[in-house]
C-alpha cells in the first residue's frame, strides 16, 4: 500500500521545505489559472508558455533527463500541440476516481506520443525493438500538464519497488523497478489503473481522508512523487 499518512505528510514538508518556489509549484498554479475557465495549457493560446515552462523542467538537471537528450523548444511545442486532443479526453479523470481504466487507450496513446520529448541521443532508441518506450520523461511531462502520475524516475521506482506497505495489495506491473525504464503502453497502463486502486483504497487505513487532502496544492500524482523522492 500507499505509505501511511505520517510518512506522506513528513516527505512533503521536507520537500517544501527544501523547494518552496519548484518549478512544478510554479507551472501547477499557472495551470489552474488556465484551466479553471475551462481553457486547457495546450490549448494555442496558451501552447508557448506552456512550452516555456516544460522546456524548463526538461532542460533542469534537476529532473535528470536533461542527459539522455531533450529537443529543440520548436521540437517540445510540437510534441505538446499534438498531444492536445488526447489530453483533453484524460485532464478531468484523477488518481483514486476508479476511472483509469476507462481511459487506458488515450492513455497508451499519449504515451506513445510523447516519444522524442527526451531522449533523442543517438546512444537511445525510443522505442526498442520490443515497443518499450523510456518512462521518466513521458511520466515527468504528463506529472506537469495532467498531475495524476508520479514521475517515476529511478528514486520513485526503486521505493515502489522497495518499499510495501501493510495492507499490500496487487503489486505495481511486477517489472516496475530502478532498474528497468523502458516499459511498454501496456506496461503504463496498468501501473496507473493499479495505483488508482491503491489511492482509492489509502482512506481506509488512514482515518478516512484523501491522500490530496493531505497537500490540498498539488495533484495526486504528484504527492505521491514527493512521497516516494524520500
Amino acid at each position: 500500500m500507499l505509505p501511511p499518512r505520517d510518512i506522506c505528510q513528513h516527505n512533503i514538508s521536507d520537500f517544501n521545505s527544501k523547494y518552496p518556489h519548484s518549478r512544478f509549484n510554479l507551472f501547477w498554479s499557472y495551470k489552474q489559472q488556465v484551466e479553471k475557465t475551462g481553457a486547457s495549457v495546450l490549448d494555442e493560446p496558451h501552447l508557448d508558455q506552456t512550452t516555456t515552462h516544460i522546456n524548463g523542467m526538461l532542460c533542469d538537471p534537476e529532473f535528470v533527463v536533461v542527459l539522455t537528450g531533450i529537443p529543440p523548444y520548436s521540437v517540445v511545442r510540437s510534441i505538446l500541440e499534438g498531444v492536445a486532443d488526447t489530453y483533453n479526453k484524460i485532464r478531468h479523470i484523477t488518481l483514486g476516481d476508479g476511472k483509469m481504466a476507462t481511459i487506458r487507450q488515450d492513455l497508451a496513446l499519449i504515451y506513445t506520443a510523447l516519444r522524442g520529448i527526451t531522449n533523442t541521443d543517438q546512444a537511445y532508441h525510443d522505442p526498442d525493438t520490443s515497443g518499450s518506450y523510456f518512462i521518466v520523461g513521458k511520466s515527468k511531462v504528463l506529472m506537469f500538464i495532467w498531475g495524476q502520475t508520479p514521475g517515476f524516475d529511478d528514486r520513485v521506482r526503486h521505493a515502489f519497488d522497495s518499499r510495501l506497505y501493510s495492507p499490500t495489495p496487487e503489486r505495481l506491473h511486477a517489472a516496475l523497478s530502478k532498474d528497468k525504464r523502458r516499459y511498454t503502453p501496456e506496461e503504463f497502463c496498468h501501473i496507473l489503473e493499479e495505483l488508482d486502486r491503491w489511492v482509492q483504497a489509502w482512506p481506509h487505513n488512514n482515518g478516512g481522508v484523501s491522500l490530496q487532502s493531505l497537500y490540498p496544492a498539488w495533484p495526486t500524482g504528484r504527492i505521491i512523487d514527493v512521497t516516494y523522492l524520500h
